[in-house]
């Protein structure tokens, strides 16, 4: 294989790994273009694109501050619980929902 055809096809799965990475951005944007930036509501009235924007980017941070407590929560059961429930016969979805969660909780919710 020459080595330009090699390294077009490296840069081809670089490029659609990020593609796939980017997923939800790519889905969104098209669908936002057609109602002029996603701002129509259902009772008629606009937003305007700052809005949107600074709602967008209060969202994804929030999500990321939330996603970070949760895991520390999930964290915070000791590891005896969950091999105690593994070495009971429980599946890992059911420790999850009736070891971990109900622990994780109890630190999650202050």
């Amino acid at each position: 294989m020459p080595v330009e055809q090699a390294r077009e096809e490296e840069l081809l799965t670089i490029h659609q790994d990020a593609k796939i990475s980017s997923a939800p951005l790519v889905i969104l944007l098209p669908q936002s273009e057609r109602t002029r930036f996603g701002t129509r509501i259902l009772s008629g009235s606009q937003i305007s694109p700052e809005y949107a924007a600074l709602l967008i980017g209060l969202v994804i941070y929030t999500s990321a501050f939330i996603g970070e407590i949760v895991r520390a929560g999930i964290q915070a059961v000791p590891y005896g619980q969950i091999e105690a429930a593994r070495s009971l016969g429980l599946t890992m979805p059911q420790t999850l929902r009736l070891i971990i969660l109900p622990q994780a909780l109890r630190v999650i919710i202050p």
